[in-house]
């Protein structure tokens, strides 16, 4: 399958890449972009830092994906100027993201809360 940008990946770094992985999910990235065979993704706990890690369409490790209910909110891109653009969205639970381009402690809170997930 090929995710989207802003789909959860889940990872079972347990798999041993021998058949289909059906072991149990025990790391996730957020998809930030999508290429021809590839997806980048956006990770919290990255040998204990916020990092990016490329992963191959239908690669190992790769348990699956989840598809949040965005509506029609629009993923700000980041640019290569050193101020990244900031944008007010609203959810569909009628609640008010603003996208700045950079992703800490607080994002995940309101994330959580707008998305009413853990």
């Amino acid at each position: 399958m090929t995710p989207e940008v802003g789909y959860i990946c889940y990872y079972d770094w347990d798999d041993s890449g021998y058949g289909n992985n059906t072991g149990e999910a025990d790391h996730v990235g957020i998809v930030i972009e999508v290429k021809s065979n590839s997806f980048v993704v956006i990770e919290g706990n990255k040998h204990d830092k916020c990092d990016t890690r490329t992963m191959s369409i239908n690669g190992r490790y790769i348990r699956g994906f989840g598809a949040p209910a965005f509506g029609k909110v629009k993923i700000a891109k980041t640019t290569t100027e050193e101020k990244k653009p900031t944008q007010t969205i609203p959810t569909t639970s009628n609640k008010y993201l603003t996208i700045d381009g950079s992703w800490g402690r607080q994002t995940t809170m309101r994330a959580q809360k707008v998305f009413n997930t853990t």
